[in-house]
């Protein structure tokens, strides 16, 4: 069995055919793992993504790597366990 190649963002970032052009997401433990790479996905189809992690530096640096290739993102602090806390964040973005 094969493992898929990671998501080569940058490639595919400025393409024709992005499914999320001038949508939003909120990408949660979207820092590192799985969640870093769904985030990368959403860049590369357009979507405008926060990185949101337990972890401000990592979400940071994530963000970072999507902007440089070319995608709009922002790294925030987020803990999903706390719905106040989750509400007051998306509050304080929008």
């Amino acid at each position: 069995m094969r493992l898929p190649r990671a998501v080569d963002v940058g490639s595919e970032m400025k393409g024709n055919d992005m499914k999320l052009k001038n949508r939003s997401a909120i990408v949660t433990g979207g820092a590192s793992g799985i969640g870093k790479e769904i985030a990368l996905v959403f860049a590369r189809e357009g979507a405008k993504v926060a990185i949101a992690d337990l972890n401000k530096q990592a979400a940071d640096a994530a963000a970072a790597e999507i902007r440089a290739a070319g995608g709009q993102s922002i790294g925030v602090a987020m803990d999903v366990c706390s719905e106040e806390h989750v509400s007051s964040v998306i509050q304080r973005r929008c």
